[in-house]
């Protein structure tokens, strides 16, 4: 169901026709600044989630690392010690691809990840 939502305020806000105002106001936590209940055009809402996810990503991926790294630590059991080294390596991955989308959008064009983004060479109607 949050991936219809999802797609419902998508579809709104590339339509431009009026702002869509959010039952719960969010804030970028990149930005951060007071928090935001209304957007007005697709790329601040895309990158408010974006940043959003991001910082959610890595704070689980701190979380879950400590737990499983004291699991690894306390556990007398080899089979506990061996899930819980599969485990950190998949969070290890997990932060690697998370720092890889990071890269590859600043690359591509660093004014991406910025809440106002006005693209070049584009008229509008």
């Amino acid at each position: 169901m949050n991936w219809l939502t999802n797609f419902l305020i998508t579809q709104a806000l590339a339509a431009g026709t009026t702002p869509v105002n959010l039952l719960v106001p969010i804030t970028n936590p990149h930005t951060g600044g007071a928090p935001v209940a209304q957007f007005n055009d697709l790329n601040q809402y895309l990158v408010t989630i974006f940043w959003t996810a991001l910082y959610v990503s890595v704070a689980l991926a701190v979380v879950t690392m400590a737990w499983w790294g004291l699991r690894m630590i306390v556990s007398k059991v080899p089979g506990l010690k061996v899930e819980a080294k599969t485990r950190l390596w998949d969070i290890l991955w997990g932060v690697a691809i998370l720092l890889a989308a990071w890269l590859i959008l600043k690359t591509i064009n660093p004014k991406i990840l910025e809440t106002v983004f006005t693209p070049q060479g584009i008229i509008s109607p």
